[in-house]
């Protein structure tokens, strides 16, 4: 890999971007102005500048190797060293709990015996399946169920990559798209480790929280739903029968 290897790739992607936004703009029927496209312009450019600051270093082979990990920890936000814990890493500014200096997502509570619990927001992530696609999504109350199994301890060394856990939502009652009243918590998968492990937690909203309760409820609650998904699907189906009739 070169410079010219990289300045060739960037101006194909760029032509490719703007060939694409001019195919979009065309079957939308308006005006395509290439101005419109200059932030993505930018963005290549910024990186062929950085992929040029390191071939004027002269890395080659390992140090290539070994920078572009540093930059990629950087670019992150993932911190090159452990995070040890010590007070002066640590932030006031939020009331109650600390934020670390190091690392934004993370944060710790005072326990009342002084002790401290820490907590990553970026840690966690929830992979949903949608059937045509994997909904990606943050929830703080799974991300607690990790912390109980996985605790942060210090020195942290956070990951590149999130824990992943498998989850199930749906709405019991109405089988609306996007609300839920059940979450199914089923298993996570820890970077660098390819064994997956299971939680199987079960929980229904009541008021304003989330209950755990047992599968037996579970799936009866998925039972309605199901039931629920079908009658709305058959609504739909005859909505649009009666729309296209004669």
């Amino acid at each position: 890999m070169s410079l010219k290897w990289a300045q060739a790739e960037i101006d194909a992607a760029i032509q490719r971007e703007l060939k694409a936004e001019r195919e979009e703009a065309e079957k939308e029927g308006r005006p395509f102005d290439e101005n419109d496209f200059h932030y993505g312009v930018e963005c290549y450019k910024s990186a062929l500048r950085a992929y040029e600051s390191l071939c004027k270093d002269g890395h080659s082979g390992m140090s290539w190797s070994f920078t572009r990990e540093i930059l990629t920890k950087l670019i992150n936000d993932i911190p090159l060293s452990p995070i040890l814990g010590t007070d002066d890493e640590w932030s006031n500014q939020f009331p109650g709990d600390e934020q670390n200096v190091r690392r934004s997502s993370l944060f710790r509570h005072k326990n009342e015996d002084g002790t401290y619990r820490y907590f990553d927001v970026d840690r966690v992530i929830c992979v949903e399946d949608m059937g045509d696609h994997k909904m990606y999504t943050r929830c703080g109350m799974v991300s607690q169920i990790i912390d109980e199994l996985h605790p942060i301890v210090m020195p942290y060394s956070p990951t590149e990559k999130p824990i992943t856990v498998q989850i199930k939502t749906f709405d019991s009652v109405h089988a609306e798209v996007g609300s839920y009243d059940t979450l199914a918590v089923l298993d996570y998968i820890i970077p660098g480790d390819p064994e997956k492990k299971s939680i199987n937690k079960f929980f229904k909203e009541v008021g304003t929280e989330m209950v755990e309760i047992g599968f037996t409820e579970y799936n009866e609650r998925y039972l309605r739903f199901l039931e629920a998904d079908r009658i709305e699907k058959e609504k739909l189906k005859l909505k649009t029968d009666g729309e296209l009739a004669p």
